[in-house]
């Protein structure tokens, strides 16, 4: 008996001290890298560039067949930085270390469609950027308007840091934060988020002359449906831009988007999936939804202001419990 417990004993003791040893293992991971350069035949520039510590993520730039610019590089960091303390902050996100925000960029307009027939054979792609989710990756084209490069950017990482966290996600919330963040401004000392006025001009147009499409017909569309709408028309991203646009104006429509990110991130998204988290989440449930949107869609558009209110500290022991708990999974 004497001896068992002498083992016992010792073994904690041995997995305490492995376990201490990934911790700081882990932790010494999180330290910024250079900036490495590779010539390739071609002779074009292929750059990654990785920054990693332990507040913000791994992201790698990727430029595939040009040089970086260094304000749009600046720039697109900032940004990228942003949107993941916004989703970690406001939307509750727990990240995984292993998380790398993997950007591609192109300068050659037919480099860039190449590349995405051959990663992604079955995908149509966008003409100017797309988030391949089974390469963890997005890809985006370098057009010569700074603005709408990193617009793309913005809305591709969206994707890339809500499908992190959310397998199947409904169409209509993932693209609307995607087009929503699109218009990300880091610019100025307020970061901020400009409306698309042109999705919106249309829609007010819809509830005017009573066109509004059938929210709830909508909102319980099969994604593979969404996708074959959106491909022919514009109505699906002019709908779900509006929608979060509208949540995002209140507090009480930023705490339903963070419950249903949750809701989703648990559950399997069926299409009955946002009907069912609108009536746990949203006061009034679905019906008062529909009807506070539709009161909102006349007004006229502001930009939002968007302000990380910090988490609480947590002791240096949670954080370390945190780690054994991440390491163990």
């Amino acid at each position: 008996m004497f001896a068992y417990h002498l083992f016992r004993k010792r073994f904690l003791l041995l997995f305490f001290i492995l376990t201490v040893l990934c911790f700081l293992k882990t932790s010494s991971a999180h330290i910024s890298q250079p900036v490495v350069t590779h010539s390739i035949p071609s002779g074009s520039i292929f750059q990654t560039v990785a920054v990693t510590t332990p507040d913000k993520p791994a992201i790698e730039i990727i430029y595939q067949d040009c040089a970086s610019d260094k304000q749009t590089h600046e720039r697109m960091l900032k940004g990228i930085n942003f949107l993941y303390e916004y989703y970690q902050t406001q939307f509750g996100y727990d990240f995984t270390p292993e998380l790398v925000v993997k950007i591609r960029v192109f300068e050659n307009f037919d480099g860039y469609k190449k590349y995405i027939r051959k990663a992604s054979p079955s995908t149509t792609g966008s003409n100017v950027g797309l988030y391949i989710h089974k390469l963890h990756e997005a890809i985006v084209w370098k057009n010569k308007n700074e603005d709408m490069f990193l617009s793309t950017v913005f809305h591709e990482t969206n994707h890339l840091l809500l499908r992190s966290n959310i397998d199947n996600c409904p169409k209509w919330i993932n693209e609307g934060l995607s087009e929503y963040f699109e218009f990300l401004d880091v610019t100025g000392e307020e970061v901020q988020i400009r409306p698309q006025l042109v999705k919106d001009d249309k829609i007010k147009k819809w509830v005017a002359s009573q066109k509004m499409p059938d929210m709830y017909g909508y909102l319980t569309k099969y994604n593979e449906d969404w996708d074959k709408e959106n491909n022919i028309s514009d109505e699906p991203r002019v709908l779900a831009w509006s929608m979060v646009y509208f949540l995002m104006s209140e507090r009480n429509g930023q705490a339903f988007i963070k419950d249903c990110l949750d809701y989703f991130s648990k559950k399997h998204a069926d299409k009955y999936a946002t009907v069912r988290a609108l009536d746990a989440y949203y006061p009034g449930k679905h019906a008062q939804f529909e009807k506070n949107w539709l009161t909102w869609i006349p007004e006229q558009r502001s930009n939002h202001v968007l302000i990380i209110n910090p988490p609480a500290q947590e002791s240096r022991v949670q954080k370390f419990f945190k780690r054994v708990r991440q390491i163990l999974s």
